[in-house]
């Protein structure tokens, strides 16, 4: 680091994020909540100022992290609430990476970077097009992250960069609170739609969707990779080639787990 004429080390030009990660308690335990956690220890050392762990009923061997109770009923509802207690904790810093605890970080970053999947409009094509059974065009995610893309464009902001890439945002945790006290609370919400409002990152570079799920993708997507980040789903963390390869990278624990 930087150091001052007095010998002491320079602040940073600007203070660091914290990580918040939104968990809801299975009955695994958080098992890849555990394995998350262990990445961005491993992978993004330097890179934030405290953990916040946000939900009830937490797992027991969790330490040495900050905790932000909140839930929200349904599966939207829950993550809604969730960030924006973060979002309006006076204790969480004024930017924050908002990680999901299905999320690994595969190989080291020097800086959060942004990433997206192109225009919105493109990326709906992209869905409708996807063979069947496999497609989800029609589906309640579907409608939800409509809803936030026609609300951000009545907002001004137009044909969004699709942010569903199941990967950590950077967020201006002002922005971020003063735009979902304006978004409308009867209406579905996908909060990385967000982005372009209250992100406090550029725009970022094009990148494939990080989610594994299907045993089959798993060596192409593997090969194909074209961000520090991988995502599972439950099923897949547990039973699929995606669980066993985090499982293999990331066998010692980390500074926020404890024996029970």
């Amino acid at each position: 680091p930087e150091v001052t004429s007095k010998g002491r080390a320079a602040r940073p030009s600007v203070a660091l994020p914290d990580l918040v990660i939104p968990v809801k308690p299975t009955e695994d335990g958080c098992t890849e909540l555990r394995y998350a956690l262990r990445s961005v220890v491993a992978h993004a050392e330097g890179l934030y100022r405290k953990v916040w762990i946000v939900g009830v009923g937490l797992p027991e061997w969790l330490t040495n992290v900050g905790i932000i109770e909140a839930q929200g009923q349904g599966r939207v509802g829950d993550v809604r609430a969730k960030i924006t207690a973060a979002a309006n904790d006076k204790r969480v810093a004024s930017r924050f990476v908002l990680m999901a605890d299905d999320t690994f970080l595969v190989e080291p970053i020097t800086e959060w970077r942004a990433y997206h999947m192109g225009p919105f409009s493109e990326y709906l094509v992209r869905l409708a097009n996807l063979p069947v059974p496999r497609t989800r065009a029609n589906s309640s995610w579907v409608r939800t992250i409509c809803a936030t893309a026609d609300w951000m464009a009545e907002q001004g902001h137009g044909d969004i960069l699709t942010r569903q890439g199941h990967r950590p945002v950077l967020w201006d945790k002002k922005k971020l609170a003063a735009a979902l006290a304006a978004y409308p609370t009867d209406r579905a919400l996908d909060v990385v739609g967000l982005y372009d409002l209250a992100g406090a990152g550029v725009e970022g570079g094009r990148a494939k969707n990080s989610k594994i799920t299907v045993a089959d993708d798993f060596l192409a997507r593997l090969a194909e990779r074209d961000s520090p980040w991988m995502s599972s789903n439950e099923r897949s963390f547990r039973e699929g080639m995606v669980g066993g390869y985090i499982r293999g990278m990331f066998r010692d624990p980390s500074p926020y787990e404890r024996e029970v």
